[in-house]
């Protein structure tokens, strides 16, 4: 059996999904801050993009899994074929791994206050976890420069999109968002609207992500095959 996945169309139907929960979110937040009704038996929150534990963290979650999953068939298709680069595409596998756990443990929120304390940041840096993670994508940005001017065109444009949004929205927009809520608080319709930007903004670069690692192994990476069961029995991508 032959599992056959169009880039594109995967795409399209995560782009979707992305549509439809922030949609989703904005309805809950309307409901709440314009119709008086804050819970409509449960399902404001389990719809909050800037709640946790619920479908967007999960779908959220599950995409970035997907991204680890997909760097490391690139990575062991490289390394079955000799070819350069093994090391970076594995570690961007272990980098979205962990991304994919933070975003169902919220673990860079556990560094917030100690942050916050030992720097005496102001509202400016209220979610102060974003200096790390600057520094973060910035000591990346270094490493992999040569990795991604070697890459094809077409998906060092994609990578860079998706890098552009997924950042500008985890730091620049989480950024923006911590300082309004440091000095008007999160109870409000405005600071609701950023928050969803943020979120759709994580949520839409992942979408291009996936569809230039797709994009790339269908055409640099050959067949990879999975066996599963008897000896007849395979799984082809």
């Amino acid at each position: 059996m032959t599992l056959v996945i169009s880039p594109k169309k995967l795409s399209q139907i995560l782009t979707l999904v992305v549509l439809c929960l922030t949609l989703a979110s904005i309805a809950g937040q309307y409901s709440t801050y314009f119709l008086g009704h804050a819970r409509l038996k449960g399902l404001v929150r389990l719809f909050d993009l800037d709640d946790e534990n619920n479908i967007p963290t999960w779908y959220s979650s599950s995409a970035l899994l997907l991204c680890s999953i997909l760097l490391a068939t690139i990575a062991f298709a490289k390394k079955r074929d000799g070819a350069r680069y093994v090391f970076h595409w594995t570690v961007l596998s272990i980098i979205f791994l962990f991304l994919s756990l933070d975003e169902a443990a919220s673990v860079h929120e556990s560094i917030n206050e100690p942050l916050r304390a030992a720097l005496d940041a102001g509202p400016v840096l209220y979610h102060t976890w974003v200096i790390l993670g600057a520094a973060v994508v910035l000591a990346i940005v270094v490493v992999y420069w040569r990795f991604l001017s070697d890459l094809p065109s077409p998906t060092r444009r994609l990578f860079l999109t998706a890098g552009i949004m997924y950042v500008g929205g985890a730091l620049g927009v989480e950024l923006l968002g911590g300082w309004y809520s440091a000095l008007y608080g999160k109870k409000n319709i405005m600071y609701v609207m950023i928050a969803t930007v943020e979120e759709f903004f994580e949520m839409q670069g992942i979408v291009v992500f996936i569809y230039a690692l797709m994009s790339y192994m269908s055409l640099n990476i050959k067949e990879v095959r999975v066996r599963i069961g008897d000896e007849g029995s395979s799984l082809s991508s």
